[in-house]
């Protein structure tokens, strides 16, 4: 199974665990890993790394054993305020947000480095804009 087919799988299986609201927030995940302008998933290593918890991405985009992380590590990576952005546009609470991208963000960085490097942006962007043509 290709890298992309695996992240539609993903997607798909986070809109049936969880309705719309599940899926906006996986959607506007993607947005952010595969987005330049954002920082992309290498802004996101930069920052897991600048607040001091690089070992936790680092196990994410390598190919041994994968740490878990809390909502209220990645409330200190991303920000209240991102978290809050993320939750209003998916039509959750904070606390349901963080919870759901403590669950899905180690999994989705996993199949978006699946032999433990980071693609670059334009293959991200590409594999984006494939995701939301099969999804609709």
């Amino acid at each position: 199974m290709g890298l992309f087919d695996a992240l539609i799988q993903e997607v798909s299986a986070g809109r049936e665990a969880g309705g719309d609201g599940r899926a906006r927030l996986l959607g506007d995940v993607f947005n952010m890993l595969t987005n330049p302008s954002t920082g992309g998933l290498p802004g996101l290593i930069r920052q897991f790394h600048e607040r001091g918890f690089g070992e936790l991405i680092d196990s994410w985009v390598g190919t041994g054993a994968k740490l878990p992380v809390t909502p209220d590590q990645l409330a200190q990576v991303l920000g209240s305020d991102r978290i809050d952005q993320l939750a209003q546009h998916a039509g959750l609470s904070d606390v349901d947000t963080a919870r759901i991208l403590a669950e899905e963000l180690p999994r989705l960085v996993d199949k978006l480095t699946p032999d433990g490097t980071v693609p670059s942006h334009d293959m991200l962007r590409q594999g984006f804009e494939l995701l939301k043509g099969k999804l609709g």
